[in-house]
């Protein structure tokens, strides 16, 4: 498809999804769109028809191919990106630690009460409402129930850890313009708001890296939450691994950011 997409500059590739059986009479989600560099959309790849279909295709293939990217966009989102990870994963990691490692009278753990607030509440009732046999994602996405876990199986293990604000560079959208991608400042100025803010007070209770040391506590939780989101501990040179002021600052403003802004 050279010819077709020589415009292209930009891509969201979804066909890891095409990978995955829906029920009979269902088209296959996963999908990958095309945009040229004011972000039009010039073709997209529909794993079901393994075919691109672009403005100049019959109307109505290219509205069913719209279709299908907008359903494999909203299904992606909500299994993968909330329900997964914001959820699943990074809030998980954020409040475990923080309940089982600190006392109740810990400086952290208070700053962090109101910002892990009913999350184990919350991510209890998803395990048991959202993703069991019947229940919402089985029913409302076409696959079968086996289908469910094992894309929830497979995006677990894909899933790589990385600082939210690391996340508009880490896919090739850091010098895209705030007139196609207005999020990205948003995002940034609201990142720095929040970091502001952690800073400021945890550095009220710990001045030095060293002082991060000396706490019994704090090594213990701050490397539950690395495992948690799966950065592992046999990886030494993962810069987080280090205990640091920065470090600790930048996992607590993630934690913060993910229940807020990005959820």
């Amino acid at each position: 498809y050279e010819k077709e997409l020589e415009s292209a500059v930009y891509m969201i590739d979804l066909t890891k999804l095409g990978e995955f059986a829906v029920r009979e009479g269902f088209v296959r989600y996963g999908c990958s769109a095309y945009y040229n560099d004011k972000c039009d959309i010039i073709g997209i790849y529909a794993c079901h028809y393994d075919d691109l279909y672009t403005p100049s295709s019959d109307k109505l293939k290219w509205e069913h191919a719209k279709w299908i990217l907008r359903c494999t966009i909203g299904t992606v989102i909500t299994i993968k990106t909330h329900l997964l990870e914001a959820h699943h994963i990074i809030a998980n990691s954020f409040v475990t630690p923080t309940r089982e490692d600190l006392p109740f009278d810990h400086p952290i753990r208070r700053f962090l009460k109101p910002f892990c607030f009913r999350t184990v509440y919350i991510n209890s009732n998803s395990a048991k409402s959202l993703v069991g046999k019947k229940q919402l994602v089985h029913r409302t996405f076409a696959f079968d129930y086996k289908e469910v876990h094992e894309i929830l199986d497979s995006m677990q293990k894909s899933y790589e850890f990385d600082l939210h604000i690391n996340v508009f560079k880490k896919n090739g959208m850091e010098d895209v313009s705030d007139e196609y991608f207005p999020i990205q400042k948003d995002m940034k100025e609201y990142w720095k708001i929040t970091h502001d803010f952690v800073e400021n007070y945890i550095k009220i209770y710990y001045k030095t890296d060293k002082s991060l040391e000396d706490d019994q506590f704090i090594k213990k939780w701050y490397n539950e939450i690395l495992d948690g989101v799966h950065v592992c501990r046999k990886k030494d040179n993962h810069p987080l691994r280090e205990l640091t002021l920065d470090n600790v600052c930048n996992i607590v403003c993630n934690g913060i950011f993910n229940g807020s802004a990005w959820h």
